[in-house]
């Protein structure tokens, strides 16, 4: 952050705070029920949709899945791609067991920055568990 104050007169109020990139609220986007080939163009759109601005932090919670495929892991992956593209973050959040397994047989959980509760401080990956 920088605030800078011109040389000017005593009494003239301070420029306006510049920031170097926009600040953004965090998003959360809540998943539940199946997550197959045809839910997986509905989570791409919802989660392009929060990626575009530059540091942009979405949490995917995907709690409440009961059954994941492989290619909306794959859909994560581009999203988190993009995230760091436009130098923000995305981290998924207390992953089901349905998730955990899908993301441990796919191996694709090492490439996702892994929050394993809601309430976790700090992101973990999920190879370092």
């Amino acid at each position: 952050m920088t605030i800078e104050y011109l040389p000017s007169d005593r009494n003239a109020p301070p420029p306006p705070l510049r920031l170097p990139l926009p600040m953004r609220l965090p998003a959360t986007v809540f998943v539940s029920g199946v997550l197959d080939f045809s839910t997986a163009p509905e989570l791409r759109e919802r989660l392009m949709e929060r990626l575009d601005e530059p540091g942009a932090a979405v949490y995917v919670d995907l709690s409440g899945v009961t059954h994941c495929a492989a290619q909306p892991l794959g859909v994560l992956i581009a999203a988190d791609r993009r995230a760091r593209f436009h130098h923000g973050h995305l981290f998924v959040v207390a992953p089901s067991p349905a998730v955990e397994s899908a993301l441990a047989d796919s191996g694709m959980g090492r490439l996702l920055t892994i929050v394993p509760t809601a309430a976790a401080p700090e992101p973990v990956r999920a190879d370092a568990a």
